[in-house]
């Protein structure tokens, strides 16, 4: 009869034996993952948008990053596709809290697309003066 201890051994074992396995194919994906990426970037950069676009969508779906849901959004900016690309852009700004520099890089994306699209912004002030001979040349409206 086998002990208690030798059964937690050889089960202990075992699972070692499967994560020492499952490690390259874990490395293998992530690098297959990023050759893929680097594939629709390039294809972003060569001009052609809808490959770029459907390789990003499918990783987006596999694995959904911050890097890809912008790559993403870059693709569909530059193929006027303005407002699936803005959502994108709000999407990783106000969840994903990229660093500084990245922040501004989708700002700038974003205050690209409001002035294509037309962007109408509504503001009221009122200025109470207690001179009515002395009336101020600007109304904020």
């Amino acid at each position: 009869m086998i002990n208690r201890a030798c059964i937690i051994y050889i089960i202990f074992t075992i699972l070692l034996i499967c994560a020492a396995f499952l490690n390259p194919i874990d490395a293998c994906a992530k690098e297959s993952t990023e050759n893929i990426f680097l594939t629709a970037v390039h294809e972003i950069d060569a001009g052609d948008f809808d490959q770029a676009i459907k390789i990003l969508k499918s990783l987006d779906f596999s694995n959904p990053t911050p890097r890809i849901k912008l790559e993403l959004a870059r693709a569909l900016f530059n193929k006027g596709e303005l407002i699936e690309a803005r959502k994108l852009f709000i999407s990783v700004y106000t969840k994903d809290f990229p660093p500084v520099p990245v922040r501004e890089k989708i700002e700038n994306y974003i205050n690209q697309i409001d002035r294509q699209l037309g962007k109408f912004d509504f503001s009221f002030g009122i200025i109470s003066e207690k001179n009515p001979v002395h009336q101020p040349n600007d109304f904020l409206f």
